[in-house]
């Protein structure tokens, strides 16, 4: 069929292009006209041969034609050859149906892969009998302060330095940090000390992360309090050699000096110190175990989920 002439739906004959509008007669046509023309002859014609790049634009502003066919049918799924075929394609059809639905999906938060070793880590250990809001703050002021990749929560099976403490199940605490850390992908949960017997020794988690990310930057995020006792603690210059020691102050309080630091750890290891400094939150663990055991609130001190969780399996009540 040559280009001046289009095929009648109705009857299947040819029909001159003499009877179309001029603009339209040759293989290209002006947008105005192709605007104009083409809407009112799309219903009666089978091809419509346009070599106009703006016809995709078209078809695509176009309303999606309603067509009498069963429900059940997927009009994606008909054949677009025939005479019966609606003037949208299928292709743009496809692309109302991902618009309609597309509000139902979100899109993927950044993903952190564990498994990269060329990264600065932070490593937060404790009971966290429970999580609240300071260890939460200090983890985040650690990340932004030394431009951290990811933070590892690292809840101890049984602290070395409180024997005479008893903490909550391990896993209903690790349970509690992963609820409080959701939607945070710089935030895991590693609970490896879970695994191992107890008491948790902070050179044991080192030894072994060092060995699965032998390329990684790693830092201790410490109190100040336990910088003060840091020389008590296993193998405190392997831990120092092995780590940076981040160290946060304590609520309301000062970073400690340089002079402090040589004074609590010696000279060696205090060089391998960097202050943190933290806003002021004076909230602990263990007064939020108090006020759940006597049924007080606990909003504002504790992330919501964690605090549904302690109600819901009276962790603290017995």
């Amino acid at each position: 069929m040559s280009a001046n002439h289009i095929t009648d739906r109705e009857t299947g004959q040819q029909r001159e292009s003499d009877k179309l509008p001029q603009e339209l007669a040759g293989p290209v046509f002006r947008p105005i006209a192709f605007r104009q023309e083409v809407p009112a002859l799309l219903p009666r014609c089978k091809v419509v041969r346009i070599s106009f790049p703006a016809a995709a634009k078209f078809a695509a502003a176009q309303p999606a034609r309603r067509e009498t066919t069963p429900a059940t049918t997927n009009h994606l799924q008909r054949d677009c050859s025939g005479p019966t075929c609606s003037a949208e394609s299928a292709p743009v059809a496809l692309l109302r149906q991902e618009s309609r639905h597309r509000e139902h999906f979100r899109p993927l938060e950044p993903f952190i892969n564990p498994r990269v070793t060329f990264m600065r880590m932070g490593i937060l250990g404790g009971t966290f009998d429970p999580i609240h809001y300071g260890h939460l703050l200090a983890a985040e002021a650690c990340r932004e302060a030394l431009a951290l990749n990811q933070v590892r929560f690292m809840p101890a099976a049984a602290s070395p330095h409180k024997p005479d403490q008893r903490a909550a199940d391990g896993h209903a605490r690790a349970d509690m940090i992963q609820l409080a850390i959701a939607g945070c992908p710089e935030f895991v949960v590693d609970r490896r000390e879970l695994r191992r017997p107890a008491p948790s020794w902070t050179i044991d988690t080192l030894r072994s992360l060092r060995s699965e990310f032998p390329e990684a930057e790693l830092f201790l995020l410490l109190g100040a309090d336990s910088l003060r006792e840091f020389l008590t603690w296993k193998d405190p210059l392997e831990i120092s050699r092995l780590a940076t020691l981040a160290v946060c102050n304590r609520p309301g309080s000062p970073a400690p000096t340089p002079a402090q630091t040589a004074a609590w750890v010696g000279p060696e290891i205090a060089t391998r110190v960097v202050p943190v400094s933290i806003p002021g939150i004076d909230l602990s663990a263990t007064d939020l175990r108090q006020r759940s055991r006597q049924g007080q609130s606990l909003r504002f001190r504790t992330p919501r989920a964690v605090e549904a969780f302690l109600t819901e399996h009276k962790l603290y009540r017995n």
